[in-house]
């Protein structure tokens, strides 16, 4: 089968609109053909505007100089340029330009070459490696169709129905190709010679692999889609049953729980890192930029951060993670990081002058950030930061944080914004 390389968007959404043509061709050849159509002016300019699309994808073609065609023999290879070239063809308007009935069929019957770029089409589709799940849904159910169709015009070519309009008979026909294919045969409409017989037979035998090969595709490309949330439900149910047997305090369960919800909102799936780990490190460096990005992109922080902004944070940000009870920040340190709460909830407390007892003055909860104003104004750590349920934090040293927000201010009066009334009520515990 022809290789031809998809190396970004444009490509593809080429190769799709050309995927188009050549199914409106499908369904049009053999239907004008069986059905003898006349040609309307409408369709001459879509056979115009058609093969101007596959001549330009002709010289794209020869153009892009694959080495694995020109390794072809030259019968292979020639015979390849003259299916590409035949399809380029204009066949409706030559077919009106010459009316003699011999010729006319003629240019009839070479259009279904184009039928033959359908399949190197759709193989080259479905042989890509990453493909929307939509666009492979429809590659097979256009397929489908346009199987059926030509199954029903094959019919109409063998035992022609003459109803009053081709409607009718196209109708009938379509409706024995497909009571046919799914073996359920009501016997009203039947062969009568021996090449529609034979024709039925084969019909047959086709609709059995053909109703398995429909049937287990769509399960798939189904099972596919919502592959990663059917794992993540078993997990969870696995991991609840498991609490469940060892008596885990409810509390606890409820903490696990949370912290499984907040890791499958966040990510495609708990082993993110394990899907890129045979990449090179200079790759998995930049995807986990880019996953990073991922995270932090609806924190309130980073809401008006332009897209280079939030990758130069992405690329210093560091995970932490906190046990209830646990000491994030310790009042009196200096500060030499900021922390934004990612899942979790933290209590701030500050101390009396004296130093003999300590006051909640906050609790932050998920997209919040904690420890930015000793960086901001040189100074020692005013307050304690512990962690009252299990978090998940992202952390920004200070060489890091004064370097960004010089260079992006905006993050610098996001920080002010948010801080002027961060600690204005006290919360109750």
């Amino acid at each position: 089968m022809v290789s031809i390389s998809i190396k970004n968007k444009k490509d593809l959404i080429w190769r799709l609109g050309v995927a188009i043509c050549i199914t409106y061709v499908a369904i049009e050849a053999p239907l004008s053909y069986a059905y003898k159509l006349n040609i309307s002016s409408v369709q001459i300019v879509i056979d115009v505007f058609i093969s101007i699309v596959f001549g330009f994808d002709f010289v794209r073609f020869l153009l892009k100089n694959d080495k694995k065609i020109y390794k072809w023999p030259k019968s292979k290879r020639y015979g390849l340029y003259i299916i590409e070239a035949l399809a380029a063809i204009p066949y409706e308007l030559l077919a009106t330009i010459f009316p003699v009935l011999s010729i006319f069929k003629i240019l009839r019957l070479l259009r279904l070459f184009r039928i033959i770029r359908l399949i190197k089409e759709f193989s080259i589709l479905s042989g890509l490696t990453v493909l929307p799940t939509t666009i492979r849904f429809s590659s097979v159910l256009v397929s489908i169709i346009v199987a059926i169709h030509w199954i029903a015009c094959g019919w109409q070519i063998l035992t022609p129905f003459h109803e009053i309009d081709n409607f009718t008979n196209y109708n009938k026909s379509l409706y024995w190709a497909i009571t046919t294919l799914t073996t359920i045969g009501y016997g009203d409409i039947t062969p009568t010679t021996n090449l529609s017989r034979l024709y039925t037979m084969v019909i047959m035998i086709l609709g059995v692999g053909v109703y398995g090969l429909v049937i287990g595709n769509v399960a798939k490309l189904i099972d596919n889609a919502d592959k990663h949330k059917e794992k993540t439900r078993e997990k969870i149910n696995d991991l609840t049953l498991f609490m469940k047997h060892y008596n885990i305090p409810i509390g606890l369960q409820k903490e696990v729980l949370s912290y499984y919800n907040h890791i499958f909102q966040k990510r495609l799936s708990d082993n993110d890192t394990q899907i890129i780990s045979e990449l090179p490190t200079a790759l998995q460096s930049e995807i986990q930029t880019y996953m990073n990005i991922k995270l932090i992109a609806e924190i309130p922080l980073f809401k008006n951060c332009g897209a280079v902004c939030l990758k130069d944070i992405a690329n210093v940000l560091e995970q932490f993670s906190f046990s209830p009870g646990q000491t994030i920040i310790s009042c009196g340190e200096i500060g030499e990081e900021m922390y934004v709460l990612s899942h979790g909830t933290v209590d701030i407390f500050t101390p009396e002058k004296d130093g003999s007892k300590k006051h909640l003055v906050a609790t932050l909860n998920d997209g919040q950030f904690f420890g930015e104003m000793a960086l901001m104004e040189k100074t020692v750590r005013n307050a304690d930061v512990k962690a009252r349920s299990y978090c998940d934090t992202y952390r920004l040293n200070k060489s890091d944080f004064l370097e960004i927000i010089e260079k992006y201010p905006i993050l610098k009066l996001n920080i002010k914004n948010i801080t002027s009334n961060k600690y204005s009520e006290p919360k109750a515990s």
